[in-house]
């Protein structure tokens, strides 16, 4: 159920054009592994089950606050599709720039939190001499970082003329407190996860 909750979750992302069917299909693929990390039936299980939850979930909220903070704007222009992440890097490059660190955390790219999370799944199933299973999880994971590479495009590359005042977004002191210390501890899961490993 894991493993095939994970291919729907990354090949249906692939063909998405919204912001809210990726989020969506983003919440299946993890799910996947999420249920794979408890699948296993083992106490030591219950630590990988626990990093990936806290890794997706700072992610996530990062991505959540963003898009809240564009829906509550006074402007016109609300983030739908996913081509218009392009305003990001244009309005705020702060805001860009923790978008494009969730979407690498997400993917799994080292040294951020989700890394860790993905890494220990792929170890536990490992261990316990699942590697066919490991190596599709290991496949589907490099998919979805080619996914997630795109994403980065759109962000930071794409060339769409835009009226900078229009879409100018400013965050209040306590949004900008919350993205910042999720992002920091993005960053310093590699410190810190042997707390959780205790």
């Amino acid at each position: 159920m894991g493993l095939f909750s994970t291919i729907v979750g990354i090949l249906l992302s692939l063909y998405t054009t919204t912001i809210k069917r990726l989020l969506a299909y983003s919440a299946i693929t993890h799910v996947g592994y999420i249920i794979v990390s408890i699948s296993l039936l083992n106490l030591n299980t219950l630590d990988v089950f626990l990093i990936y939850v806290i890794t997706y979930v700072l992610s996530s909220i990062n991505l959540f606050a963003i898009l809240s903070v564009f829906r509550k704007n006074n402007s016109f222009y609300k983030i739908k599709n996913i081509v218009e992440l392009c305003v990001l890097s244009r309005s705020n490059p702060y805001l860009a720039f923790i978008v494009a660190l969730a979407f690498l955390s997400s993917s799994g790219i080292p040294p951020l939190a989700g890394f860790f999370g993905k890494f220990f799944v792929f170890e536990s199933l490992s261990s316990h001499d699942a590697f066919f299973i490991a190596g599709l999880f290991i496949l589907l994971s490099v998919v979805s970082v080619v996914y997630y590479i795109r994403l980065l495009r759109f962000i930071f590359f794409d060339n769409v003329d835009i009226d900078k005042s229009i879409y100018s977004i400013e965050m209040s002191f306590v949004t900008s407190i919350v993205l910042s210390s999720i992002t920091a501890l993005n960053f310093l899961f590699l410190f810190y996860q042997n707390v959780l490993l205790m």
